[in-house]
């Protein structure tokens, strides 16, 4: 394990990130908003993102544990252990995409709950499976993939309740923080995690979120978290954010803010948001997005331990992955703030850099393939470019394109491409492996960022023909 120094560093690193989205959030809010207002919306999104953070961990304990010693023990091959990955991404693919549309009609604070509930009882049963002396790969497979389909809540829950807090023109600003969100998730998942697979049994990692997402997370669903600046929190009102008037008048249901729920209420939204163009080109982007980063994710870790002996938990393997968290949270504040102030809150330029990155950063790592500092490096530079692109296309772009009230029926569809890219991405990866040796991670990532840019080329062609027509 890393010397406690080292951890600590590591720790210390990560606060003071957070105390770099904190001063941004309240430096960089729009002009005429209250300082009673700006701390009442701080307050709301360290609360979702606390819990957020917790979701993170339990999704991502899998790939923590992604590791020989328990590949033997479930009796897999890496193609195989890519197997139940992908049938836990596909699962959450399929939950987001209906999720949305419930968390539109429950509201995300309710949707918070019940996703804390059924995740801490999964994650909690993974560990159990992974305690038997034989486990049964078929059961801990499926209870994986219910893990994920209640982890598909936090990220909707958490999109839904903060895009009633920012108007279009701090999104960027939002998409910033919600990029510190998932970094921080994953030095939780990835780096803690790590440290409790090295001092303890491999079953600890699933049952620590089991027992933080009970202890922290549902207290701070009932007693912080608000949906709307309306809501009323400690006794005082807050007043609601200036959001630009509709061209058109809402149906009833939208002007409550929470649609009708049903069968027929899904597809006739579904399809609505679905024709949209700037919503087919942000789900192209993200289905690349989710390529690789979860062909990445899922496998950096194992692959730094086979090519350059940099075993989970030890001294160079956490440097690298609070790396990895810092640098991506670099990414997203600095892709919000771009995409904010000099690109007149369009995200696809941003978007276009950051993909070019990506494949400079994978290209980077194929060369240095063997070479044990010179690999970190490369995986922790990556995490800038995927990360920044992540964010920005998951907590800005979806809520840009369609009307608050469908704001998590868009983010649902969107995710549910996201993790189907993702899905693939992890068992093609694991395959590649298998068959060409580990120097094939790199270049079976790229073709993320290539079907990436193409969404966003794409999504720059449709605003600049609705610029075109509306002039």
């Amino acid at each position: 394990m890393a010397p406690l120094v080292v951890r600590v560093a590591c720790v210390s690193a990560i606060m003071a990130a957070v105390a770099a989205a904190i001063a941004a959030d309240l430096l960089l809010a729009l002009p005429g908003r209250s300082r009673r207002y700006k701390l009442a919306r701080l307050r709301n999104w360290c609360a979702t993102g606390a819990v957020y953070v917790l979701f993170y961990q339990a999704r991502y304990a899998p790939a923590v544990v992604n590791t020989e010693t328990t590949r033997d023990l479930l009796g897999v091959s890496p193609s195989g252990y890519g197997s139940i990955l992908i049938a836990g991404f596909w699962a959450y693919a399929f939950a987001t995409a209906v999720n949305g549309h419930t968390v539109d009609f429950l509201g995300g604070r309710v949707g918070l709950l019940v996703g804390c509930a059924g995740c801490a009882a999964s994650s909690l049963l993974c560990g159990v499976i992974l305690s038997l002396a034989a486990p049964p790969l078929g059961l801990f497979g499926v209870v994986h993939m219910c893990n994920m389909a209640f982890n598909s809540l936090a990220a909707l829950s958490v999109l839904r309740i903060n895009v009633n807090w920012y108007n279009e023109r701090e999104r960027g600003v939002f998409s910033g923080i919600f990029g510190v969100c998932i970094s921080i998730g994953y030095f939780v998942a990835l780096t803690a995690g790590s440290w409790f697979y090295t001092a303890l049994p491999a079953t600890y990692v699933f049952f620590m979120p089991a027992c933080l997402l009970i202890t922290l997370g549902v207290p701070l669903c009932c007693l912080v978290i608000r949906d709307t600046p309306g809501d009323r929190s400690h006794g005082e009102e807050i007043e609601m954010p200036v959001t630009p008037e509709p061209s058109s008048p809402p149906r009833a249901a939208e002007r409550k803010g929470t649609p009708s729920w049903g069968a027929s209420s899904y597809l006739q939204n579904a399809v609505k948001v679905l024709s949209l163009k700037p919503v087919q080109a942000t789900m192209l982007g993200l289905v690349g997005l989710g390529w690789g980063r979860e062909g990445f994710v899922s496998w950096f870790g194992a692959y730094l331990e086979a090519t350059a002996g940099i075993m989970p938990g030890d001294e160079t393997s956490t440097v690298t992955t609070t790396a990895m968290s810092l640098c991506a949270i670099l990414g997203s504040l600095a892709g919000g703030f771009v995409s904010d102030r000099c690109c007149h809150s369009k995200r696809g330029p941003v978007v276009l850099v950051y993909c070019a990155g990506q494949l400079a950063c994978l290209f980077l790592m194929w060369v240095t393939c063997g070479h044990a500092y010179a690999s970190a490096l490369a995986c922790a530079l990556i995490a800038v470019f995927l990360f920044g692109a992540l964010s920005l296309l998951m907590a800005a772009a979806s809520s840009d394109n369609v009307e608050p009230a469908l704001a998590g029926m868009a983010s649902g569809l969107l995710n549910a491409g996201q993790y189907m890219g993702s899905g693939a991405g992890a068992m093609y990866a694991g395959v590649m492996i298998d068959a060409f040796g580990w120097r094939a991670l790199s270049w079976c990532c790229a073709l993320g960022p290539m079907l990436t840019a193409a969404g966003m080329l794409w999504l720059m062609r449709v605003r600049r023909s609705a610029s075109t027509c509306a002039a």
